[in-house]
């Protein structure tokens, strides 16, 4: 039997993977919002966290330090999960989150509070080049206006996480955030 190598370009493989990844998204995206209504939105981020190298002394370095940054978000009326997605610069840093709200109360008419888990995850592609993973259990409120179709929130969690830097000239290879707490607040419109 013949097999046929064509050599093939690793940027045509990358267009080709991005255009793919772009129809997949829009065609959820299309098919969710025929079935459901969608919530799409931005919201700010404040991260407070402090580093624990993996190394047998296990003491904090830095003390506690803080990030602001924003993400977009996606949610939609017959999941329980609540998704968001960071791009950030300086250095170039992706970063997502997906919270299954477990739990949903009512308040008062418009408002509710709510409790999340759900996983995280991130790469850094530019100064140390890595990438991290971890977990999320947290809290937060919500409030729709204008019939449902705004939505104004704001959550805190927990989320400790682990992850290693492939190119570790000022950094640890592996590293520990097991104090990491992220509060955010947004905004989200329903289609």
């Amino acid at each position: 039997m013949y097999v046929l190598n064509l050599p093939i370009p690793y940027a045509t493989i990358g267009l080709m993977t991005k255009k793919s990844f772009a129809t997949l998204a829009l065609s959820f995206l299309l098919v969710c919002s025929a079935a459901a209504k969608v919530g799409v939105g931005v919201q700010c981020d404040l991260y407070l966290r402090s580093e624990l190298p993996a190394s047998s002394d296990m003491v904090f370095k830095d003390g506690l330090s803080s990030y602001i940054g924003d993400s977009i978000t996606f949610a939609s009326n017959h999941s329980p999960w609540v998704f968001a997605l960071q791009v950030k610069g300086n250095p170039w840093y992706v970063g997502f989150t997906a919270d299954n709200w477990f739990v949903y109360k009512t308040i008062f008419r418009a408002a509710a509070y709510y409790l999340f888990w759900g996983p995280s995850g991130g790469a850094e592609v530019e100064k140390n080049f890595g990438v991290n993973m971890g977990a999320r259990l947290g809290a937060g409120i919500n409030v729709f206006l204008a019939s449902r179709h705004l939505e104004l929130y704001a959550q805190a969690a927990w989320n400790p996480y682990f992850g290693i830097n492939l190119k570790h000239d000022d950094a640890d290879l592996f590293f520990v955030k097991p104090l990491n707490f992220p509060v955010n607040a947004g905004v989200r419109v329903w289609f």
